[in-house]
């Protein structure tokens, strides 16, 4: 009877032990769990899956160039250095709730005006028309920004050589995995002018090091709504052998699919091998399975379908997102002053290599309390123990599974930086 107490109480207290010190030790690098059973879930998986824009890159393109357009006859483009095609964004921009558009807004020098907006419209999905008034004299001119292929349809009833010039620049560009918004001048009088920016999202500096390390763990792999061509692009930066498998142009439902044939495939993987593994698997223990990692808002389904989701973006202007929250086991939680989210990143690898202490630790702590229960059993079959001696001996096992819990706290593992 005192021997299967102790081993419950043991059990038990190994467990509470991780419950405690785990998620407070996360809670301090602002990584927010859904419970003890986030980290088993964290241990046991095999695999991971990332998404790219705004979990491997920081989400917010960056203007790198502009380029004017010219038909082939003229000489096909020119470089741009002033800073006049900007304003003449960056004034449509300001107007419209797109990333892109938000991104080339950002570009225009401080100090620089932009025009007044008139008959703003939007076309979801495809781009932004309007007139800007270019002086307090009443000056008007028609202003289209958006897709190459939007712009070119409206190019081409002015223009048909210019709008075939635009498509065929745009489809050169495709290729190198760069971001771009088309601007068109479209004068009553005149020619006709065309803009072309270019813009990057830029890799998370911490990509190609969180990366390595996860590989080093299991399969990763990397699931992308973005054309092909960005992905081959990103992936190339961070170290295309890292990835075991790459899929782009998917849609949410087949992301999602993706993630559920992946997560049963490790589940299944998982009980194989050896002897432990296969009777932890009769046992009802479950091994293996896949950990994905995307922004919580668009990928919340898939987050929901691995064996544990991690969510990035979580936070936006200070308020949890409701579709992180409920679709993501693991929330991170944005630092002020890392406006690309770099350390959300850091913090993926790092809870993961949390989760698995934490799991050491317990099969530690259970290991200790057996060990008291035998010592305990023989003393007792062989000397009989005295009362007081089995005092010492349950309270000792207990204080040192508390201590060795404790190494939770400690900086055996990196802690990401704070900024």
């Amino acid at each position: 009877m005192e021997v299967r107490v102790l081993l419950t109480f043991g059990a038990s207290l190994a467990e509470e032990e991780k419950g405690r010190h785990a998620p407070q030790t996360a809670l301090t690098a602002q990584v927010l769990l859904k419970g003890g059973r986030t980290l088993d879930a964290l241990a046991v998986a095999s695999g991971v899956a990332f998404d790219k824009t705004g979990t491997l890159t920081s989400g917010t393109p960056v203007l790198q160039d502009v380029e004017e357009i010219r038909a082939q006859e003229a000489g096909g483009t020119k470089a741009v250095k002033d800073e006049e095609p900007l304003r003449y964004a960056a004034s449509l921009g300001q107007l419209s709730v797109h990333p892109v558009s938000r991104a080339v807004t950002a570009a225009l020098p401080e100090g620089q005006r932009t025009y007044q907006v008139k008959d703003f419209q939007m076309v979801a999905g495809a781009g932004v028309t309007g007139q800007l008034l270019l002086d307090e004299g009443g000056a008007e001119q028609v202003a289209v920004m958006g897709r190459p292929e939007f712009v070119g349809e409206r190019v081409q009833g002015h223009d048909g050589a210019l709008a075939q010039s635009l498509l065929a620049r745009s489809h050169e560009v495709k290729t190198g995995g760069s971001v771009m918004l088309a601007l068109g001048l479209l004068p009553n009088e005149g020619a006709t002018r065309v803009w072309l920016f270019h813009l990057e999202d830029c890799i998370k500096a911490s990509a190609p090091r969180v990366v390595q390390e996860v590989a080093k763990r299991g399969p990763v792999y990397l699931l992308t709504g973005d054309r092909r061509a960005n992905a081959m692009h990103t992936i190339e930066k961070i170290g295309a052998w890292k990835f075991d498998e790459i899929h782009a142009d998917l849609r949410p439902e087949e992301k999602l699919a993706k993630v559920r044939a992946y997560d049963q495939r490790l589940r299944q993987h998982g009980g194989r091998g050896s002897r432990w593994r296969r009777l932890l698997r009769r046992l009802g223990i479950s091994m293996g399975g896949l950990i994905m990692v995307g922004d919580g808002i668009n990928d919340a389904p898939a987050l929901a379908a691995a064996t544990a989701g991690i969510s990035l973006e979580a936070q936006a202007d200070g308020a949890l997102q409701s579709n992180a929250v409920d679709g993501g086991d693991v929330l991170v939680l944005r630092r002020q002053g890392d406006p690309l989210g770099d350390s959300e990143l850091q913090r993926v690898s790092w809870i993961i290599q949390l989760a698995k202490k934490a799991r050491v630790i317990v099969i530690q702590n259970l290991g200790l309390a057996l060990g008291s229960i035998c010592t305990a059993s023989t003393l007792t079959l062989v000397a009989g123990l005295p009362l007081w001696l089995g005092v010492i001996l349950h309270e000792g096992t207990t204080m040192l599974v508390g201590l060795n819990s404790l190494r939770l706290f400690s900086n055996s593992l990196e802690r990401p930086s704070r900024r």
